[in-house]
């Protein structure tokens, strides 16, 4: 009976013997290749990175070079080797190709013995397979050529272990990943993607911080022509205001690749880019190149589309950007029930105070108007949005003024398309429309696809101007996109922090005359009420949060400039009051007589105030408006232990003034972002054809389903050996 167990239980670990050993085989991976020749593009690593379009090379600009060439891998384990298979470049051109080689093993990856010796391989772009007379087990493997196709120089696409194509293992691969993925962090980036690489002149090299390496496209492809992108994903969302690129080092007295005329674009998805600035003319590429942008850009991905290249490669060594860290909460302003939204809208006519903007602001008591002071103007009046996307537009809405006056109401108009923002056409003609405060939907005779719409009113009531309460598409009221309206946050943020606030609200705005301008350092804008609200009178309250804890001792109040003789909204008596939380308002000091608007009023508090906000609250102003061109104050950042909560005081109240006709307040539009310029098709660099890849058949792997069986019916041979033993 015992020789029968034993007898069993060889024939069981014989069956797992055979079944380990040719798992592993079929599983073969690398954890180190290194060669005595290869040139930078074509290294080694290359003929096991399963890349067909990759190759390691030679060096032959240095040489020439005398055989042997060898490659030396260092397997992941041990392994039983049966057959070495040579797969040959696959671009129309077997310069390299091995003829005559040595397979060489070794336990220790120093001594090396030949278990092989191979006389003389085809002329062939197919996978040549080399039987061994005798499977070896070793944990290193070389290929030591000896005789070549140009025999001073070597190549190989891809190296084959029994049947199978090589390639790193998990770990080696995982490590290369993690630091990879430590370099860009160390830089700002998460990740960089390019169209094409070339060897390993990888993109992430254009984020490394290492002048050293640098990306390039694959110079052997011809196919490989702009445009040309490089896609950086940023390590967090930022407002950026600028960006450096940095050309690869110059070579044969050219630097290859090099942008020209490029484009750069911002996406928040990864997926829908946006166009933000397009450079031409980049002509010196020995000295990095800061593109300050016209605007900040809330961004978490930047593209650089080279639209002309030296060579029409693509390379660069290194992208640097400029912004600060936005909450995700800034993105968070889409437009309710809303699809259709505008990134830009524009106009021929219009007044401070109302302008374009207005009719897509979601606002109902505010609107687009066209200027009434300085004319009469004769139509058309143009209003042309830029849309954020190309839509399918089949009806148009206006919503006219709601403030009992319908002056500007129009009633003829064109609506026109265009594809570039540039060339228009009319898609459909409305001749009258009704005298009335309800919405009047325009039904499109034909749906028009378009990213680009105007419209051309040629007919209003009175006239002379023309007025627009809301714009609506397809139904539904537009307005800005979450990209402008982030980026216009960004930018109010941005300001506010650099004048010591980190936000300004008041009780009432009107159009552009926004309260934050009173805390942006800038004179030439200021905060104003609405002065075409009768409604709208003192007590008029302006609130200020710092951006702080601060023991404030003085207040300057710097009041708007003067216009027809008068300072509209300055404030004659007001009260200050300070508070830790923004809801409980403490008085501090009551300021009455006011008069001199012209130079800026300092105010020195009684005491020293600890305080978050401040809020000026006006009991009599000029004309019953609100007004304030800037508020200034001087204090220091006190510990937030030292904050104790103030009661809060009863404010007095202020007798209402009489409303007075309103004042207009001129103020020059935004400039608009510039429209991409054309970009000059360069000749490509001559290259050799590039043949579609020869498709190689690999050998089935070993089934591991198939020799559990095997070992089944070894076991169960056995037991009934053993049974029938013992019936003897």
């Amino acid at each position: 009976m015992k020789t029968y167990l034993k007898k069993l239980l060889f024939l069981c670990l014989a069956g797992l013997f055979i079944a380990g050993l040719t798992i592993t085989a079929s599983a073969i991976a690398v954890d180190k290749v290194t060669t005595n020749n290869e040139i930078a593009g074509n290294e080694a690593a290359l003929c096991i990175d399963g890349d067909d379009t990759r190759i390691w090379h030679t060096d032959w600009i240095n040489g020439p070079f005398d055989p042997p060439f060898i490659l030396t891998f260092e397997l992941d384990d041990v392994y039983e080797i049966s057959s070495i298979g040579l797969y040959p470049r696959q671009d129309g051109n077997l310069n390299g190709l091995p003829y005559v080689l040595n397979i060489n093993v070794s336990d220790d990856g120093e001594n090396f013995r030949t278990v092989e010796e191979v006389d003389w391989l085809e002329y062939t772009y197919d996978l040549q397979t080399i039987e061994l007379s005798n499977p070896v087990t070793t944990k290193y493997l070389q290929l030591e050529i000896l005789e070549t196709e140009g025999q001073n120089f070597a190549s190989l696409n891809q190296l084959y272990i029994n049947d199978e194509a090589v390639t790193f293992s998990e770990r080696v691969l995982a490590e290369k990943q993690a630091k990879i993925d430590a370099m860009l962090a160390a830089n700002g980036f998460k990740s960089i993607v390019a169209d094409n690489e070339h060897g390993d002149y990888l993109a992430v090299y254009a984020g490394d911080g290492d002048n050293s390496k640098f990306w390039h496209t694959d110079w052997n492809n011809p196919n490989v022509a702009p445009p040309i992108s490089i896609t950086f994903e940023l390590d967090n969302l930022y407002s950026v205001t600028e960006l450096t690129l940095t050309d690869r080092p110059m070579l044969d007295n050219t630097y290859n690749g090099a942008f020209i005329d490029f484009n750069i674009y911002s996406s928040l998805d990864g997926e829908n880019f946006t166009l933000v600035k397009t450079i031409t003319g980049h002509n010196n590429h020995a000295e990095p190149q800061t593109v300050v942008l016209d605007q900040p850009v809330i961004t978490r991905y930047i593209r650089l589309e080279g639209t002309t290249t030296i060579g029409n490669y693509g390379s660069l060594n290194q992208l640097d950007y400029v912004g600060t860290v936005v909450d995700e909460a800034a993105l968070d302003t889409k437009a309710p029930s809303s699809n259709i939204a505008v990134d830009k809208v524009t106009t021929n006519n219009e007044i401070a105070g109302n302008e374009a903007a207005l009719c897509i602001d979601g606002d109902d008591t505010r609107i687009w108007h066209t200027d009434w002071i300085n004319g009469p103007f004769d139509p058309p009046f143009i209003l042309t949005f830029e849309l954020d996307d190309v839509y399918e537009i089949s009806s148009i809405g206006l919503y006219p003024r709601q403030d009992g006056n319908l002056n500007g109401l129009p009633y003829v108009l064109n609506i026109n398309v265009s594809d570039d923002g540039e060339n228009f056409r009319t898609v459909e003609e409305v001749d009258w429309l009704e005298y009335t405060y309800d919405l009047q939907t325009i039904e499109l005779s034909n749906p028009v696809t378009t990213k680009y719409l105007q419209l051309e009113i040629l007919e209003t009531e009175g006239q002379n101007f023309a007025s627009l309460n809301q714009l609506y598409i397809n139904d539904e009221a537009v307005t800005f996109s979450e990209r402008v309206l982030a980026e216009k946050q960004a930018k109010i943020d941005a300001m506010l922090a650099a004048n010591g606030f980190k936000s300004i609200v008041a009780d009432n705005e009107h159009g552009d005359y926004l309260a934050v301008y009173a805390g942006d350092g800038d004179n030439s804008k200021f905060w104003h009420t609405d002065w075409n609200n009768p409604n709208v009178a003192p007590p008029i309250s302006i609130t200020f949060e710092l951006d702080n804890l601060y023991s404030v001792t003085e207040l300057t109040l710097t009041d708007r400039p003067m216009l027809d003789n008068t300072y509209n909204g300055a404030f004659i008596d007001f009260n200050i009051y300070s508070s830790l939380d923004g809801e409980n308002f403490t008085l501090v000091k009551t300021i009455t007589g006011h008069n001199n608007h012209a130079e800026p009023q300092t105010v020195v508090l009684d005491q020293p105030v600890i305080t978050r906000y401040i809020r000026l609250e006006g009991t009599t102003t000029i004309g019953n408006y609100g007004s304030l061109n800037q508020l200034d104050y001087v204090g220091t950042v006190v510990d937030e232990a030292a904050a104790e909560p103030e009661a809060p005081a009863a404010e007095p109240e202020a007798p209402a003034a009489e409303p007075e006709a309103p004042a207009a307040e001129p103020e020059a539009p935004a400039a608009e972002p510039e429209a991409p310029a054309a970009e000059p098709d360069v000749p490509e660099a001559q290259e050799e054809p590039v043949p579609e890849a020869v498709e190689v058949p690999t050998a089935p792997n070993t089934s591991d389903s198939a020799l559990l069986l095997l070992l089944a019916v070894i076991f169960f041979f056995g037991l009934a050996l053993l049974s029938r033993r013992q019936r003897a």
